[in-house]
């Protein structure tokens, strides 16, 4: 519309170069102004369409953010596969009965990921507790190890918003406990009716919250370190003007030395 002569007015001196059209679409964007003024009404048409085009844009873009800083974040990873799936490493913990496991599983999805995650030609993630949940603490890592020693490496060491972001995938299927008696025996029923008066009297219930320890609480409290805006988050941009005007400063060094070459006056205007 910049260079069809049809939509000029008399008397219009204004750029109408490709460079400002892509100048005024770059500042609709970066919602700042335009200096771009013309009689045309279809080209007034068309910024006002730009711009209301790009505040709604923007304030997508907006909402987009705070939402995605509001809401819990989503638990992708539910089961050993969409840990095997995942850019997770891992690791277990270095006692014997965990590489008795993997050596005796029949389980595919365990040993792939024993081959590819813990045991591979460049690493043996085998690790002590301290080691293996401080690697998670930074992150990127998952770490097997028995829950009770976990919860409470957790529960001194682990922030708020840290124990609310982990969460737990089962490596070993649930087992099936029995009381072992031998064949016949007479105290079956004896030890079955014991067994029971156990849990109906809340003893087991007791003896796990003494021996085991529980896992952290998880409360939902605010944090605001989330809505920090640090040097990195906008490294891009920074990047991208500093780029800018390093090329812009080429460009004029090639101008003047191009202006020297062929003798010509260089005008500069402000």
């Amino acid at each position: 519309m910049l260079k069809l002569k049809t939509l000029r007015e008399p008397g219009d001196d204004g750029d109408s170069s490709t460079s400002m059209a892509f100048i005024f679409i770059f500042s609709a964007v970066s919602q700042q102004g335009s200096t771009l003024d013309r009689g045309s009404y279809s080209i007034k048409v068309v910024i006002f369409i730009t711009f209301v085009f790009t505040l709604t844009l923007y304030q997508y873009y907006n909402a987009t953010v705070v939402s995605t800083l509001l809401r819990e974040p989503p638990k992708s990873i539910r089961n050993l596969k969409d840990l095997l799936n995942s850019n997770l490493k891992a690791g277990v913990e270095d006692v014997l009965y965990n590489t008795d496991y993997f050596k005796r599983t029949k389980d595919p999805v365990a040993i792939e990921l024993y081959h590819q995650k813990i045991a591979t030609s460049r690493h043996y993630n085998f690790f002590s507790p301290e080691q293996g949940m401080s690697m998670v603490k930074r992150g990127g890592f998952a770490f097997h190890l028995d829950s009770v020693t976990a919860y409470t490496i957790m529960k001194s060491s682990f922030s708020e918003r840290e124990i609310c972001d982990a969460h737990e995938i089962q490596l070993y299927p649930p087992q099936t406990m029995a009381a072992a008696l031998s064949k016949h025996s007479p105290y079956r029923e004896h030890v079955a009716i014991g067994i029971r008066k156990i849990y109906e009297a809340g003893l087991m219930h007791r003896l796990r919250s003494v021996w085991d320890e529980p896992k952290p609480p998880c409360v939902h409290t605010p944090d605001t370190s989330i809505f920090n805006v640090t040097l990195r988050e906008f490294s891009s941009a920074l990047i991208l003007l500093a780029f800018g005007m390093a090329l812009a400063f080429i460009i004029l060094i090639g101008e003047i030395a191009l202006a020297k070459y062929k003798g010509a006056p260089i005008e500069f205007r402000h």
